[in-house]
């Protein structure tokens, strides 16, 4: 969730499912930004988040998530890692993101080989969730 809707929601609530499938649609970018962002509300609408949590999680991701998006295209560019095989897609808990993915590095663990999403499934993202026609 971009930092502009951190102060409503946190990073974790009800939500979490569409936001971890969020997340993976931008990191392997295998759908559109624009149906990635539709898809999360998708998910939201049917794991039952509530409507305005779900809308203004959605506005948020619209409204900045370009940079993430961006920034995703360019550290899988440059190789960083996000998705690895067992046994390292497990991590201590008092490890946070940046020590996670710093050991992952030094460790030049080859990313994951990633399942993209199918053009099937990336269809589904082609209309706005909360707008019905």
């Amino acid at each position: 969730m971009p930092d502009v809707a951190e102060p409503l929601l946190p990073r974790n609530g009800e939500y979490s499912i569409a936001a971890i499938v969020h997340d993976y649609l931008y990191w392997t970018q295998s759908c559109t930004r624009e149906q990635s962002d539709n898809l999360m509300g998708l998910v939201m609408n049917e794991t039952g988040v509530a409507p305005w949590k779900a809308l203004l999680i959605y506005g948020a991701v619209r409204l900045g998530g370009q940079l993430a998006w961006d920034h995703d295209r360019e550290n899988k560019a440059n190789g960083d890692v996000r998705i690895v095989e067992s046994p390292w897609n497990y991590a201590p808990s008092h490890f946070d993101w940046d020590t996670l993915e710093s050991s992952l590095q030094q460790k030049h663990l080859p990313p994951a080989n990633v399942p993209l999403v199918s053009a099937q499934v990336c269809k589904l993202g082609d209309e706005n969730p909360f707008i019905r026609t």
